[in-house]
């Protein structure tokens, strides 16, 4: 929804700036031409030289009008697109502030551990018994969930979900144990985070 407003705002803004250049031309090209006179003589009035000129431009009187409706939505889509902006950066904050917790960072880290051992030495923490982590581990999986449901409202871009949380999908996609606890009878319930695992894949395919 945010790349189609950014395009559409950005469409809209060129637009209006080739009709300011065409009207611009059209202008320009009469003042040459000597039509708009400001010195016609002694009794040519201001008011006079202007309806001169707006008889002179008034076969152009679409450009005024598509211009008239053009920038005020180009302005309010802009207006918009800070707000978009804000709102993705107080999300961020927010979810960061949650994986920032003593619970999820306590898992975050013994996932971080283990991957490092993996890439370092092949070797791996044994997760097969989960039932003392279930709590701890549930809520940072649930909690980088969140990530997917921004991603999907629009709220945050792939670029930052990759940017600022890639390398903990990486973390749990290395986890052998891990991913077979997802991928057993907590498939559906994972949903979430199985699309977030699938968009990490491909972008490290890349």
């Amino acid at each position: 929804m945010k790349k189609g407003i950014v395009c559409f705002r950005d469409i809209l803004f060129w637009f209006s700036i080739l009709l300011i250049s065409v009207l611009f031309l059209v202008i320009l090209f009469f003042i040459l031409k000597g039509d708009f006179c400001f010195y016609c003589d002694s009794n040519c009035a201001f008011s006079n030289w202007v309806l001169h000129v707006l008889s002179i431009l008034h076969p152009f009187r679409a450009i005024f009008n598509a211009l008239l409706i053009l920038l005020p939505i180009v302005i309010a889509l802009e207006t918009f697109h800070k707000n978009v902006n804000a709102q993705e950066c107080q999300s961020l904050l927010e979810l960061r502030k949650e994986l920032g917790n003593e619970s999820n960072m306590k898992v975050h880290m013994e996932l971080k551990k283990d991957y490092d051992e993996i890439v370092k030495n092949g070797a791996l923490k044994n997760y097969e018994n989960l039932e003392d982590e279930n709590s701890a581990l549930d809520n940072y999986l649930g909690t980088i969930e969140l990530i997917n449901i921004y991603l999907k409202k629009g709220i945050i871009s792939e670029k930052e979900f990759h940017n600022q949380f890639g390398y903990r999908i990486d973390y749990i996609l290395k986890n052998q144990y891990l991913m077979t606890y997802i991928n057993s009878e907590h498939y559906i319930v994972w949903a979430n985070l199985h699309e977030l695992i699938a968009l990490r894949k491909k972008f490290n395919n890349n």
